[in-house]
């Protein structure tokens, strides 16, 4: 078996036998991973969460206890029930609630409400806070704490809540901070809020009469999950883990004000696999407890168990921890060029989980299509049709057509018989200053490929040496350097632009930001450009965020254009990796701009979330070159350099990822004292980090490799003696 991830090519897949030992721990761990997934006591999870659960030592229907029913078909979360501030009871309701979870393998979110917000002079909230945390943090059945509730919906100020996280955070790292978002407000309004906790969770409830009455968006069918599953996306903006939030009951069908309504299994099984391809990584399901949506047996007990029966649990069952799907839910999404055609409406997902390829696809609402889908490994033939049994679908050269009806889900599961190795086709524009005229202008370099803007010195000039960026390609040639007063230069592209999808990527670096000229505001710093050599497209902006940092923000430009700006800090001599996107698809036209983005996101063929976006402004213009802009000396940084300028119709032709680096295995060993010791040749220079696992789905950071000589690593386990088996992988840093 072969594993390749951040341009690593092999994998030690080291047995080490004739060890049996059991262990435990005294408390849980819980945390988020670099691929936003949840990491449970070293393993991966897709959280699936029930909100609120049942009575403490609460009974099903048929007798079972309530927790084991959960756990058993997969939902291994759920909210301790709340409906007072903090006492001296409501403390000993949890320690009742958070040991039963504990004699059932399942693990609680502790609601922190009142506690976990605060102003500045309050010191009796602080104090109660720390006493309520000291209490639980190292229970066994911890899993996160919730913060307020809808906290902006609810006027809770952003800096009011994180100084509850602050303290959160101070007393326990052991344990995430969730936060639920109502479906209301803005990216902008909603992203000050993204430091104050560590999972974004957003409750949309579609069903009720008249449908869709918990949105403000103009759809009101179910397939608004999708789309409120992008909206939360964007707020997390790539450095989130979040869920969505799914209803079993709400107050828009508690009878006698509204009238009663529960999703189908149809509708429930849709709305959970839509988030899911959308890019949710957890799941929570709102309502089981609301006293007039029971039935008389069901409230005798607390909870809704005929929901429980009839719709929730057989979609748990479908993707939950013990679901066929529970692998590929914790995967990354791949970078196949899997394409769907014959329908727009089509939406789906591919996780590789080797043996296995999977494909999870949905259709919104409409008529029935029959769709196929293209792009897969040309070596895959039978793929099962998952929780449809006997159905399956045939796929040849690469794809294979089916029917969607509308709001249904496929899961496929394919055979991977080779290691699947995927290129993008080359950008259709690559400049990587290969000009050998160090100091001098790069506009000497064939004059017919430049143009200029403005007033002042033409010094764009060469530089010696080339920008990098961890994942991305190797650069070639050299480099750029302008800043302050001068000439803007364009990169002509000598094709026109107006149609489609335009990506364009780049290195940049503020070499020197100099703020005794320059006055910090708001300032482009490069443009996408149309033919007019004035009008300005997709606009990379900087400003001060201090005496010492800057951020990037995204401008479409025209009249009544508007900067969105990004909130992470940088400083002089940080080298970025921008990729924009001009989208003259959308109405309004969108640009959007990555900033840094993950290595295991580069390379791929869809867009990664984890963006920046802004309609505003003016359309309608064609595109043909790209601007490195100077000015005067106080309206932008006094020295910045570009490097490896690339224009293509797509997020891989844009997004090259390093090649493979060839590392070679020269000893394995078994020490005296149990631990177990292998040694590797490299001579790429970069570090590695070696992760472990026992049954090759879970992988877990256990270490670093040590080099003991040049070129030559070593990584000893001592904790091997814990495990009848274990496997190692290399993972370049």
């Amino acid at each position: 078996m072969h594993f390749v991830r951040y341009g690593v090519s092999l994998a030690l897949l080291i047995l080490a036998v004739n060890y049996s030992v059991l262990f435990g721990q005294s408390n849980s761990v819980v945390t988020i991973n670099a691929d936003k997934v949840m990491v449970l006591n070293g393993r991966k999870i897709f959280p699936i969460t029930i909100s609120p659960g049942p009575p403490t030592n609460g009974k099903t229907s048929t007798g079972i206890d309530a927790l084991q029913e959960f756990h058993d078909a997969g939902a291994l979360f759920f909210r301790i029930a709340q409906t007072t501030s903090w006492n001296n009871q409501v403390i000993a309701d949890q320690q009742a609630a958070l040991d039963w979870a504990a004699q059932h393998g399942m693990y609680c979110m502790v609601n922190l409400r009142e506690l976990s917000y605060f102003s500045a002079t309050d010191t009796n909230k602080p104090a109660s806070l720390r006493n309520v945390m000291n209490q639980f943090k190292n229970h066994p059945a911890l899993a996160f704490w919730k913060n307020q509730d809808e906290a902006w919906w609810g006027g809770v100020s952003a800096s009011d809540l994180q100084r509850g996280y602050d303290i959160i955070k101070q007393e326990d790292a052991n344990h995430p901070v969730e936060q639920t978002h109502a479906p209301r407000g803005t990216v902008p309004d909603l992203q000050p809020y993204n430091s104050a906790a560590d999972i974004l969770a957003l409750d949309i409830y579609p069903i009720g009469y008249p449908p869709g009455a918990n949105s403000l968006l103009t759809n009101k069918e179910i397939s608004m999950v999708g789309d409120y599953t992008d909206f939360l996306a964007q707020v997390a903006n790539g450095q989130k883990h979040y869920w969505m939030i799914e209803q079993i009951a709400w107050s828009g069908v508690v009878p006698p004000a509204k009238t009663l309504r529960f999703p189908t299994l149809q509708q429930s099984r849709f709305m959970a696999y839509q988030a899911i391809i959308h890019g949710a990584r957890g799941l929570m399901f709102f309502g089981g407890n609301v006293t007039a949506t029971l039935n008389p047996q069901d409230a005798a007990l607390g909870w809704n168990w005929t929901f429980w029966d009839e719709v929730l649990k057989p979609v748990v069952k479908q993707i939950g921890d013990n679901s066929l799907l529970a692998g590929a839910l914790v995967q990354t999404n791949s970078s196949l060029p899997v394409l769907v055609g014959g329908a727009t409406d089509v939406e789906f997902c591919v996780r590789e989980v080797p043996p296995y390829l999977y494909l999870l696809a949905c259709k919104r609402e409409g008529a029935t299509v029959n769709v196929t889908f293209s792009g897969l490994p040309t070596t895959i033939t039978n793929g099962e049709v998952l929780y449809e049994s006997p159905r399956s679908v045939i796929a040849t050269n690469g794809q294979f057509s089916d029917w969607f009806g509308p709001f249904e889900v496929h899961a496929y599961r394919f055979a991977l018989t080779t290691n699947i190795v995927q290129t993008n086709p080359p950008p259709t524009l690559y400049e990587p200053f290969a000009y050998s005229n160090i100091g001098g202008p790069v506009t000497s370099n064939t004059p017919s490929n430049w143009d200029f803007g403005g007033s002042g010195t033409n010094d764009l000039n060469v530089a010696n040496g080339s920008l990098s960026y961890p994942g991305l390609a190797t650069a070639i040639g050299n480099s750029v350097t302008n800043g302050g007063a001068g000439l803007g230069v364009r990169r002509l592209f000598g094709t026109n632009l107006s149609s489609g999808k335009v990506f364009i990527s780049a290195l940049f670096r503020v070499n020197d930001l100099k703020f005794s000229s320059w006055n910090g505001s708001a300032a482009q710093v490069g443009a996408l450009t149309a033919t007019d050599n004035l009008t300005f497209r997709l606009a990379v902006m900087i400003k001060s965020n201090s005496p010492s940092g800057y951020v990037v923000g995204l401008q479409k430009g025209g009249t009544s254009a508007t900067t969105t700006f990004d909130t992470i800090e940088h400083t002089a001599g940080e080298t970025l990796y921008l990729v924009g996107k001009y989208d003259f698809t959308t109405s309004p036209n969108t640009v959007s701009l990555w900033i840094n983005p993950a290595a295991s996101q580069l390379g791929g063929t869809s867009e990664p979330t984890g963006f920046i976006w802004n309609t505003n402004g003016v359309d309608g213009y064609t595109i043909d070159r790209f601007n490195m802009r100077q000015n005067t000396t106080n309206s932008v940084p006094a020295a910045m350099q570009w490097d490896e300028l690339r224009l293509g119709f797509s997020w891989g032709e844009v997004s090259p990822a390093a090649a493979p680096t060839v590392v070679t295995l020269t000893e394995v060993t078994q020490l005296q004292d149990g631990a177990f010791q292998f040694s590797f040749a490299d001579s790429s220079g970069r570090g590695y980090g070696i992760y472990g696992s026992t049954n090759l789905t879970d992988w877990a950071l256990i270490g670093a490799a040590t080099q003991v000589s040049p070129n030559l690593f070593q990584f000893r386990d001592t904790a091997a003696t814990n495990h009848s088996q274990r496997f190692y992988q290399l993972r370049g840093q």
